[in-house]
């Protein structure tokens, strides 16, 4: 059975024990919320430690099953999308060179860069979720 980050219920925690403090230490590692009508997912990558986020478009919505290249326009770093337990997700991760870590071993490797908080992730979702809201013929509610 997979979990599935759009259930608030889902227990996801992420080991700590390595790394330092931080802005990281206040923030959730799963967290779901609704923006413009749409589902929203923070999800922390359990071997970066780095917050990722999703947005489910609806099945109705006309980008719905549409590539990650069908979103450059939203210029939020989407960089997949997938199926995901019947929903069609669009997110971004933030674990590239040029990024920050919380896990210190994972800073290095990705070159020490700066820490996206979950309140900036949030920023984007909502941003995606306008995005999605401006490009459909119908609300998410409807669908």
């Amino acid at each position: 059975m997979s979990i599935n980050i759009f259930d608030p219920a889902t227990n996801h925690a992420v080991d700590r024990s390595s790394w330092t403090r931080g802005p990281w230490d206040a923030e959730p590692d799963h967290e779901v919320f609704q923006a413009d009508g749409y589902t929203c997912a923070i999800w922390r990558h359990k071997s970066t430690a780095c917050l990722c986020g999703y947005v489910a478009v609806p099945a109705r919505h006309p980008l719905h099953g549409a590539s990650d290249d069908a979103f450059y326009d939203a210029d939020h770093g989407i960089n997949f999308a997938i199926d995901h337990r019947g929903l069609w997700c669009i997110g971004f991760d933030n674990s590239h060179v040029g990024q920050g870590s919380p896990d210190p071993d994972q800073d290095a490797s990705l070159g020490y860069g700066a820490y996206e908080t979950a309140d900036r992730v949030r920023d984007r979702l909502r941003s995606v979720a306008r995005f999605l809201a401006a490009h459909s013929s119908t609300t998410p509610a409807a669908e």
